[in-house]
């Protein structure tokens, strides 16, 4: 990663209090350097995301992945109000996790406190093993294409991380 090493080490420390099954310091790090090169204070908007939910009634708002994105959208501001709906459309932290996706695994905090590294790592490492690996039956590439939704994320996260392990 390219940043001061006192802040790396902060973020390894903080990373390793939180992960759990199959997470290595060393993917979550590569998924950090991926999505945030370690600066977890550039939240993301993303336009096009659909996967909202209502976590006062704990549901998910989208049923189909392929339904038209603009009914989706529309569906979600009108339950969870524009704020909350802006705030979920919205990637957070050095993971750049969605505020809809920390919602879904339990945050109920304002959505700035997942730029904070506690808050953003816990959430990005619980969302990751959740999505990718509690099944135990996923592959890490597997596992990085849920938790953002192509194979070229996949690809780009698992070169990282070869390149931090030394492997190939």
């Amino acid at each position: 990663m390219e940043a001061c090493p006192n802040a790396v080490l902060a973020l390894d420390q903080i990373t390793s209090k939180y992960l759990v099954g199959d997470l290595s310091l060393n993917l979550v790090r590569a998924v950090i350097w991926q999505e945030s090169h370690g600066n977890p204070w550039q939240p993301r908007f993303e336009p096009e995301y659909i996967w909202f939910y209502d976590y006062r009634r704990k549901l998910a708002l989208a049923e189909r992945p392929y339904e038209d994105v603009a009914k989706n959208r529309h569906k979600a501001e009108t339950v969870l109000g524009s704020t909350e709906f802006i705030c979920q459309s919205m990637s957070w932290g050095p993971m750049q996790i969605m505020g809809a996706a920390a919602r879904e695994r339990g945050f109920r905090g304002g959505p700035g406190e997942l730029s904070t590294p506690e808050c953003g790592i816990r959430y990005g490492c619980l969302h990751l093993w959740v999505y990718g690996f509690s099944s135990g039956k996923r592959s890490t590439w597997e596992a990085l294409k849920r938790y953002n939704g192509t194979g070229v994320y996949a690809d780009e996260v698992i070169e990282k991380l070869s390149a931090l392990t030394g492997t190939v």
